[in-house]
This record gives C-alpha cells, structure tokens and sequence, in this order.
C-alpha cells in the first residue's frame, strides 16, 4: 500500500511539472540533465529525450554558452543557488530568452546529489525592453534636434530633470551648466513666477495647458514664450 501510494504521488508531480506553465529540470550532481518538462524542452527546442546530460546546450546562444557553464559549475562546486538570464536559439529561427534558476539538492549527509531548477521564459519581456530603448532614443534624437524648446521638470518639486539644446539657448546656459536640479521659477519674472506655479499646480492635477508669459535668461534677455505643459504619469498614474 506505502508503495502504490509513493507511485501515485510520483505520478501526480510528474503531470503536475507536464502541464507547468515554466520549464522544470533535475540534474545529478556533475550537472548532467536527467530531466525536463515539456514546457523546457520547447524553450531549448529538443525533445525531451534530448535534452539528457548537457544536450540542453545544443541550442544555447554561443555567447552566453561559455559564462553559463563557469556560472552554474561555480554554483555548483559551492552550493549556492544560481539565476541567471540567458538565450537558447530555437531551431524555428526564434531568440527565446530564458530566466534560470536552480537549487542544490542534498542527501542526509549534507553532500549534493543534484539540482532542481526552473526555466521562465522573458522573451516578451527582452523585447517589450528593446521597444523602450529604442523609442526612448527616437525621443532623444528627436528631443536634441528640435528646434522648440523642451524642458522636463520633475513633481510635486518642480525640478529640472532635461533640457534640450534649444531650451538651453533660451535659458542663456553656458556649455559647461549642469541644468539638472535648477528649479524652474528662476527663470522668470515675479509676475511670470505666479502663472507658471498656478500652472505647475494644475499639471501636478493631471491638467494640460498651453499659455503664454516671461520667461528671463540666464544673462538677463526677456522672451515672451508660449508653454505648451502636460503632465508625464508613472504606471501608476501619479504624475511625475
């Protein structure tokens, strides 16, 4: 009866790591993969036959191939756990970025008999990352040749987070000023100071606004601007 019971326990986790929505593997103690999940086995590309011993490395990108293996045998020979981000090539043609992660497995003793790990894939998430990087240089590029000026102030303080070039000459900065932390309100007149804090208020609220007024350089030369504010919010919501 304690023999069918461990049998059906057995069973119950091996369909349980089949239908897991991230890849699951054991090890012996020399690395060499006994096991993988289907949903590992799809991650590397292979079969789960094929994945035994290091044929989980077949598809492993060839750059990260050499800094896995001291990594993880580092881990090992110490005990510790290992994580890391890596990428296997699939045979379909797909980059599939993976999260690893694995753990020590001990006898009564104390001595490592093995390593349990997990595979989750970040693929999205690398390529959502990429998309950020390269619209945040689009803005760059875009920002650093407009030819209106383009400031970013930080809230509730009203900071100087970015100016760029355009808005630098109109606020008469030298090459050498570090425009970040100078408080807005400097660079206008008392009158112009109580729009632009009433406006700063409203942009804190979330509001959008375009007005005119004041603004005075850094070398004292008056301009009289037009601002077209709107407020920047984090994932949350909170304007920032």
């Amino acid at each position: 009866r304690d023999y069918d019971s461990l049998r059906d326990s057995h069973r119950r986790q091996l369909v349980l790591a089949d239908i897991s929505p991230v890849g699951i593997f054991h090890t012996n103690a020399k690395g060499q993969a006994f096991y993988t999940n289907r949903r590992g086995s799809e991650m590397v590309g292979l079969p789960p036959e094929q994945c035994g011993g290091r044929g989980w490395a077949t598809h492993l990108h060839p750059e990260d191939r050499e800094r896995i293996f001291a990594t993880a045998d580092a881990a090992g020979r110490s005990g510790t756990p290992f994580q890391s981000e890596f990428r296997f090539l699939h045979p379909d043609g797909r980059l599939v970025w993976v999260f690893g992660q694995f753990v020590a497995e001990r006898d009564e003793a104390g001595r490592i008999v093995g390593y349990a790990g997990t595979l989750s894939d970040i693929t999205r998430l690398k390529r959502d990352e990429q998309q950020l990087r390269e619209s945040e240089r689009r803005y760059q590029a875009l920002a650093e040749s407009s030819a209106v000026g383009i400031w970013q102030l930080s809230m509730p303080d009203g900071l100087t987070l970015y100016v760029n070039p355009k808005m630098r000459q109109m606020l008469e900065l030298e090459p050498g000023d570090d425009a970040a932390g100078l408080p807005y309100h400097l660079f206008f007149s008392p009158q112009g100071q109580e729009r632009v804090r009433a406006e700063h208020v409203r942009r804190a609220a979330g509001e959008s606004s375009t007005y005119e007024v004041e603004m005075i350089g850094r070398r004292g030369t008056r301009r009289t601007v037009v601002i077209a504010g709107t407020p920047v919010a984090g994932p949350d919501g909170t304007v920032t």
